[in-house]
């Protein structure tokens, strides 16, 4: 059987080379030729062979890049790009993208949280404006209908005033005692903790100045980096610190040998698994889930003594702590003492009040659940209970 014959036309671009749109039938090919004077009529580079994959790089570099301040953020773009959009997107020409090849790219976003599927949409749009502004597409495949989804990141609850004191009694004498105090009476961030120096703490007025963060580069194994710059212009601020805090930063700086407040052994700044090894003693003493060996169900381990690997620990925690939920417990506790929007967004080192917002409603939110509970056990309990006596 002899090869099918190709129908072959023929356009003259601008720059006086040609390009060939070949068919079937000569239906076909001549509809790639309309198609391919549509697109330069409309201005479109249509004997452009950029694809997706070399427009991404060209944006993130020229774009993007200089606009990330710390090493996580460049971390973060990245994991975008090379995980989630270049595996299904890199070898197209934007001309060939459609809404399908899009969606593609969303479906497996369905089971990831919704602040990874929102920056994966911006991340699209942002580069489909690059391929308009570019004269490679006329319009984005990516409708700007589409919204993110994915999973709603669960509520964080503050820790009580019983979890905390439980908290700091597990980790008494130990090396994350210091940065747990320090989270729950100052509400620094964790880079804030880790970046901060004697010389920003002022014990005579009782104050920290938040001035340094410390930042953790993934592209050279977490090592550590101090800026004197903090993760955005309102995180310089100045906290007060309660009178138990200012007490207990005077102790610690007399044994210090480090200029920094939660060093290393060296006296150096943390590294990201120097960090981790330091929270471990927080892990070590939290209860999680194990399964039966018997009946192979998952169960939560009892309080008391840890397995044999840690001898020397008790399991005293029964809720599951992270550095980030110190932070918020700080926030929440501020709003508990009366302190207005702006007062805790400027404390907290929040850009916008956005995020203070969202505390404080879901603050306002548990109080009326509390509020509305108490109302009907003092004040509509009675009739029930006279209901019921009667016999109703």
């Amino acid at each position: 059987m002899g090869k099918s014959k190709l129908y072959t036309r023929t356009l003259t671009l601008p720059n006086g080379r040609r390009k060939y749109f070949r068919g079937v039938t000569e239906e076909e090919a001549e509809r790639k030729l309309n198609e391919a004077r549509y697109k330069m009529g409309m201005g479109l580079k249509i004997d452009d062979n950029t694809t997706f994959g070399e427009l991404a790089e060209l944006w993130y570099n020229v774009y993007k890049k200089p606009r990330l301040k710390s090493p996580n953020s460049r971390a973060e773009v990245l994991n975008i790009l090379n995980n989630h959009i270049l595996p299904y997107l890199t070898s197209y020409l934007p001309s060939e993208i459609t809404p399908a090849h899009v969606q593609i790219v969303l479906n497996p976003l369905e089971e990831t949280s919704k602040t990874l599927y929102r920056k994966t949409l911006q991340t699209l749009r942002s580069i489909f404006t690059i391929a308009i502004d570019s004269n490679l597409i006329l319009k984005s495949p990516l409708s700007d209908r589409v919204k993110a989804g994915g999973k709603a990141t669960e509520e964080k609850k503050p820790l009580t005033t019983e979890q905390a004191r439980r908290l700091l009694d597990a980790v008494r004498g130990t090396n994350v005692q210091t940065f747990i105090v320090i989270g729950l009476n100052a509400g620094l961030r964790r880079g804030e903790i880790l970046g901060l120096m004697w010389d920003d703490i002022d014990l005579k007025a009782g104050e920290i100045t938040v001035q340094h963060n410390a930042v953790f580069d993934p592209s050279k194994n977490g090592e550590v980096t101090v800026t004197d710059t903090t993760k955005t212009p309102a995180g310089k601020r100045v906290v007060p610190m309660p009178p138990p805090l200012t007490a207990y930063l005077r102790r610690q700086k007399l044994a210090s040998r480090s200029e920094y407040v939660v060093p290393m052994k060296d006296g150096n700044p943390m590294t990201k698994s120097a960090f981790r090894a330091m929270w471990k003693l927080v892990e070590m003493r939290t209860i999680s889930q194990e399964r039966d060996p018997e009946t192979g169900e998952m169960r939560m381990q009892e309080l008391g003594s840890h397995p044999k690997k840690h001898p020397n620990v008790v399991r005293t925690l029964d809720f599951h702590v992270t550095p980030h939920l110190l932070r918020h417990t700080y926030i929440t506790r501020l709003f508990d003492a009366g302190l207005d929007i702006k007062e805790v967004q400027y404390l907290a080192g929040h850009k916008t009040p956005d995020v203070t917002l969202k505390i404080y409603t879901h603050y306002l939110t548990e109080q009326r659940h509390g509020e509305t509970a108490a109302k009907i056990r003092d004040k509509a309990g009675p009739f029930v209970s006279a209901f019921v006596s009667t016999g109703g």
